[in-house]
């Protein structure tokens, strides 16, 4: 047995993301970010990380280290 079908259209079902509801987060979490904000803990930690980043966007770091593979394995370069 069908269900009887009602007149009129549907809404959409989309929520945009200011209609979300937003937890008020944690105090904790709020502080610390504050004191790591404060101390410039993100370029502290960009500059220490520099040497270790790809010479160029989307390139795998690890390009040209050989890595363990099993036999019978080919491994592909990008």
């Amino acid at each position: 047995m069908a269900m009887r079908r009602e007149t009129g259209v549907q809404d959409d079902l989309v929520a945009t993301w200011s209609e979300m509801p937003r937890s008020p987060g944690h105090a904790f979490y709020d502080r610390l970010q504050a004191l790591l904000k404060e101390a410039g803990f993100d370029a502290f930690v960009e500059d220490v990380c520099k040497p270790y980043y790809a010479p160029r966007m989307g390139a795998p770091v690890n390009a040209g280290v050989k890595m363990h593979q099993p036999a019978g394995v080919k491994m592909h370069r990008l």
